[in-house]
């Protein structure tokens, strides 16, 4: 499955869209171990719960070993935004493959 998250641009042919960082946790968790790429966008509307916050609940799930493993992309247009999602996203390589 691939899951495209982003609040305006829409996702391309193939591609499963959620527009909340709430529905990608949803889908991420219906989905578990099943996923193979996810593609990310960080300001998602008027709400708190942008790209970053989804991707620290994405390293403290992979830190706790509740989900698996997923390749992933960032299409922020947010260049800070970015690079904290990038970085947290990296921790959470980090616990997936910490035994290999």
């Amino acid at each position: 499955m691939k899951i495209w998250l982003d609040d305006v641009r829409p996702a391309p042919i193939g591609w499963v869209w959620v527009k909340s960082a709430r529905e990608m946790i949803a889908a991420l968790l219906d989905n578990n171990g099943d996923i193979e790429i996810v593609s990310l966008d960080h300001d998602l509307g008027e709400s708190k719960e942008d790209g970053t916050w989804l991707t620290y609940w994405i390293e403290q799930e992979a830190y706790n070993g509740t989900l698996e493993p997923f390749e992933w992309l960032i299409h922020s247009a947010n260049p800070v935004g970015t690079k904290r999602m990038a970085i947290t996203m990296k921790n959470a390589e980090r616990y997936w493959y910490k035994n290999e």
